[in-house]
């Protein structure tokens, strides 16, 4: 699994949760995963794609009042995002395969949904 092999270093030095969570999507599609985290933990959300991507975009919002948490389309497309959770709330990670509009050809891989927490 790619996932395995190129994307747990990232994780550090945060812990990593145990969960992989893959699929495969191309240009256009999107997918969503449900998560928990909890007050006063500190987290390393990754997103690690396999393919040629131009980019890869995701968001996490509060599943509850549908809160933007974080867009990295607002941050350069970086693929981490570390946080403190002031909160124990489930949140929707959204992760989307941006079409590019250079290449004829429809682009796919997959992609992997890791998170870390820092040890108290």
């Amino acid at each position: 699994m790619f996932a395995k092999k190129y994307c747990l270093d990232k994780i550090k030095p945060y812990s990593f949760n145990g969960q992989i969570n893959t699929v495969k999507l191309s240009e256009g599609e999107m997918a969503q995963l449900f998560l928990t985290f909890y007050k006063d933990q500190e987290y390393r959300v990754y997103v690690c794609s396999q393919g040629n991507f131009e980019s890869v975009e995701f968001k996490l919002v509060d599943a509850a009042n549908n809160n933007l948490l974080f867009h990295n389309k607002d941050h350069k497309y970086t693929d981490t995002w570390d946080f403190l959770s002031k909160s124990t709330h489930q949140v929707e990670i959204r992760v989307f395969i941006p079409e590019d509009k250079s290449s004829t050809m429809v682009q796919s891989g997959c992609v992997s949904i890791l998170v870390g927490f820092k040890e108290k």
